[in-house]
């Protein structure tokens, strides 16, 4: 059963986030926070800890990938694919090992794919062209026209 405030909260992501950009950041947002949390369980021998936050990173990780366009995307979305695989395989390790070394290397990739994404998504939001209203553009019937 899924708590009443986490479900809360999703609803209202789901709700205010609009474009696919901002859910990626917030995916990684949440990843990133259930990294350190597994960080803290291997360190800290909790396996409760430790398990629940990999599961939680290999679950949006696969989401990752399955959202992938292998045809459309090409050899991006390929090597996406195999960086994602590669996570998935040094988390598997870290937590049936309790390998800090194997979660440091999954922490490196998705936090440099984490940072790619989010200039990535600042570039392509500054490159977006604000449409203006023109005043030729303001016929009879009181429409306004946007010329971009």
């Amino acid at each position: 059963m899924i708590p009443a405030g986490y479900a809360n909260y999703t609803r209202t992501v789901a709700t205010t986030v609009t474009n696919k950009e901002d859910i990626l950041i917030l995916l990684y947002d949440h990843l990133l926070i259930e990294m350190k949390k597994a960080r803290m369980g291997i360190e800290d021998k909790n396996a409760k800890l430790k398990g629940e936050s990999i599961s939680k990173v290999l679950s949006i990780v696969v989401e990752l990938v399955g959202a992938l366009d292998l045809e459309a995307g090409g050899d991006m979305s390929e090597n996406l694919s195999m960086l994602y695989h590669y996570v998935m395989d040094r988390l598997t390790v870290a937590n049936v090992k309790y390998d800090l070394a194997a979660l440091n290397e999954a922490d490196i990739v998705l936090n440099q794919l984490y940072d790619g994404f989010k200039d990535a998504v600042r570039q392509h939001k500054a490159s977006k062209v604000i449409p203006s209203v023109s005043r030729e553009g303001i016929s009879t019937a009181g429409r306004l026209s946007i010329a971009v």
